[in-house]
């Protein structure tokens, strides 16, 4: 990818200049203790006051998402990424096993209003491209991970979007997002087995096929979150769509 980086602390990217409180061991251990937990899990986490985006530092709210291989950082009036940066291009923060961050989209997400980055992975031209296969995952993960899904589910189709303000729309786009992002990954992990495996085991076939359900379900809601947003919020990024 194109490196044209970018120095970033959490800080910059506002267009206010306020100062920092200093930085105390106990926020530092805190920080590393958060990113840990990120590896472990692989889950997302919001920004918020103890948690700020590690793009543009944003705190006031949930808008922005990242775990340690993808930022979704938010496009706003005061918090925002930085707006002169190319896709493929790189900026520099301390966040993550990595410090070389990669912009890959824009005008992301259910609001349109994101921009995603992952760490940067220069393309090695030399190799050939072979695809690889997928690392075979336990059946007991398989079933955390399922558990996990059916729990966003049950948060994504609950809420009735009309009785929502902005902020809790937002927070139901976010969860359905992730539980769209499972079901994929639980749908890729099903074609490590055998059709033979899959016969003989009924439960696990009978999850996979759930999972596909799922995966249809909150598709779905994604698009009514849109027509929803472009039909009572005027939203234009939405509008097209319908």
């Amino acid at each position: 990818m194109e490196k044209a980086t970018h120095n970033l602390s959490l800080g910059e990217g506002t267009r206010s200049s306020a100062k920092k409180p200093a930085t105390t061991r106990t926020d530092s251990s805190n920080s590393l203790l958060l990113e840990s937990k990120l590896e472990r899990t692989g889950r997302w986490t919001r920004s918020g006051k103890k948690n700020p985006c590690p793009i543009c530092g944003r705190t006031k709210d949930d808008k922005c998402a990242f775990k340690s291989d993808t930022i979704h950082c938010y496009d706003g009036v005061t918090n925002y990424p930085p707006r002169n940066l190319k896709l493929g291009q790189i900026i520099q923060i301390n966040y993550g096993s990595t410090r070389d961050w990669a912009l890959v989209k824009k005008n992301a997400g259910f609001s349109g209003n994101h921009c995603i980055f992952i760490p940067n992975k220069p393309l090695d031209k030399t190799k050939p491209l072979i695809k690889k296969k997928v690392k075979k995952v336990s059946i007991p993960k398989i079933n955390r991970l399922f558990v996990f899904v059916s729990e966003k589910l049950d948060e994504a189709l609950k809420p009735e979007l009309s009785f929502l303000n902005l902020q809790q729309l937002e927070a139901v786009s976010v969860i359905t997002d992730e539980a769209i992002a499972e079901t994929k990954y639980i749908l890729v992990l099903s074609k490590q087995f055998s059709q033979q495996e899959l016969i003989n085991d009924i439960q696990l076939t009978n999850l996979f096929e759930t999972t596909k359900a799922y995966f249809h379900q909150l598709t779905n809601r994604a698009e009514q979150i849109k027509q929803w947003r472009a039909v009572n919020l005027g939203e234009e990024a939405f509008r097209d769509n319908i």
